[in-house]
Protein backbone atom coordinates (compact mmCIF):
# COMPACT_ATOMS: atom_id res chain seq x y z
CA UNK A 1 0.00 0.00 0.00
CA UNK A 2 1.56 3.22 -1.15
CA UNK A 3 0.62 6.89 -1.42
CA UNK A 4 1.98 9.20 -4.07
CA UNK A 5 2.38 12.94 -4.30
CA UNK A 6 3.78 13.15 -7.82
CA UNK A 7 4.79 16.25 -9.71
CA UNK A 8 3.48 16.16 -13.27
CA UNK A 9 6.89 15.45 -14.84
CA UNK A 10 7.21 12.20 -12.85
CA UNK A 11 3.73 10.76 -13.48
CA UNK A 12 5.35 8.05 -15.62
CA UNK A 13 6.98 6.62 -12.46
CA UNK A 14 3.67 5.54 -10.95
CA UNK A 15 3.16 2.30 -12.96
CA UNK A 16 6.66 1.04 -12.13
CA UNK A 17 6.42 1.96 -8.45
CA UNK A 18 2.89 0.61 -8.10
CA UNK A 19 3.44 -2.73 -9.83
CA UNK A 20 1.78 -5.50 -7.81
CA UNK A 21 0.73 -3.02 -5.09
CA UNK A 22 -2.80 -3.70 -3.79
CA UNK A 23 -3.61 -0.12 -2.76
CA UNK A 24 -2.40 3.03 -4.48
CA UNK A 25 -3.65 6.43 -3.43
CA UNK A 26 -2.78 9.82 -4.81
CA UNK A 27 -2.44 12.25 -1.96
CA UNK A 28 -0.78 15.56 -1.30
CA UNK A 29 -0.90 15.64 2.48
CA UNK A 30 2.28 14.42 4.12
CA UNK A 31 0.81 14.77 7.63
CA UNK A 32 -1.93 12.29 6.81
CA UNK A 33 0.47 10.00 4.94
CA UNK A 34 2.82 9.69 7.92
CA UNK A 35 -0.11 9.16 10.29
CA UNK A 36 -1.52 6.44 8.03
CA UNK A 37 1.89 4.75 7.90
CA UNK A 38 2.18 4.79 11.69
CA UNK A 39 -1.33 3.30 11.93
CA UNK A 40 -0.41 0.53 9.47
CA UNK A 41 -2.77 1.74 6.72
CA UNK A 42 0.11 2.54 4.32
CA UNK A 43 3.43 0.80 3.76
CA UNK A 44 5.20 3.55 1.85
CA UNK A 45 4.84 7.02 0.47
CA UNK A 46 6.67 8.62 -2.42
CA UNK A 47 6.98 12.36 -2.94
CA UNK A 48 8.11 13.83 -6.22
CA UNK A 49 7.09 17.42 -6.08
CA UNK A 50 9.48 19.30 -8.36
CA UNK A 51 12.74 21.05 -7.61
CA UNK A 52 13.16 21.36 -3.86
CA UNK A 53 9.47 20.94 -3.07
CA UNK A 54 9.91 18.35 -0.31
CA UNK A 55 10.94 20.82 2.40
CA UNK A 56 11.90 19.78 5.93
CA UNK A 57 8.88 21.50 7.49
CA UNK A 58 6.65 19.07 5.56
CA UNK A 59 8.66 15.92 6.24
CA UNK A 60 11.20 16.10 9.11
CA UNK A 61 8.77 15.27 11.94
CA UNK A 62 7.01 12.55 9.94
CA UNK A 63 10.28 10.95 8.83
CA UNK A 64 11.55 10.99 12.43
CA UNK A 65 8.36 9.29 13.66
CA UNK A 66 8.60 6.65 10.93
CA UNK A 67 12.28 6.03 11.66
CA UNK A 68 11.57 5.70 15.39
CA UNK A 69 8.93 3.09 14.51
CA UNK A 70 11.49 1.09 12.50
CA UNK A 71 10.90 2.69 9.09
CA UNK A 72 13.34 4.03 6.55
CA UNK A 73 13.46 7.27 4.56
CA UNK A 74 15.90 8.22 1.84
CA UNK A 75 16.24 9.83 -1.54
CA UNK A 76 15.73 7.09 -4.11
CA UNK A 77 18.63 8.09 -6.31
CA UNK A 78 22.38 8.10 -6.23
CA UNK A 79 24.83 5.25 -6.33
CA UNK A 80 24.37 4.25 -2.71
CA UNK A 81 22.37 1.13 -1.96
CA UNK A 82 19.31 2.26 -0.04
CA UNK A 83 19.43 5.70 -1.62
CA UNK A 84 20.91 8.92 -0.33
CA UNK A 85 20.20 9.29 3.41
CA UNK A 86 17.49 11.80 4.35
CA UNK A 87 18.84 15.07 5.76
CA UNK A 88 16.18 17.29 7.40
CA UNK A 89 18.31 20.36 6.74
CA UNK A 90 17.86 20.12 2.96
CA UNK A 91 14.99 20.43 0.49
CA UNK A 92 14.66 17.62 -2.02
CA UNK A 93 12.74 16.95 -5.19
CA UNK A 94 12.08 13.27 -4.37
CA UNK A 95 11.62 11.36 -1.14
CA UNK A 96 10.67 7.73 -0.52
CA UNK A 97 9.57 6.67 2.96
CA UNK A 98 8.82 3.05 3.83
CA UNK A 99 7.85 1.12 6.95
CA UNK A 100 11.15 -0.83 6.74
CA UNK A 101 14.51 -0.74 4.95
CA UNK A 102 13.64 -4.03 3.28
CA UNK A 103 10.43 -2.57 1.87
CA UNK A 104 12.33 0.55 0.75
CA UNK A 105 14.76 -1.65 -1.21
Amino acid sequence: RIAFAIYREDQALIPALAEDVPLVVSRKNSGSDYTWMLQGKLDATFYSEGAGKSPPWDHAAGVLAIQEAGGYAALPYGDQEGGEPYDPLRCYDRLLVARSAKLFA
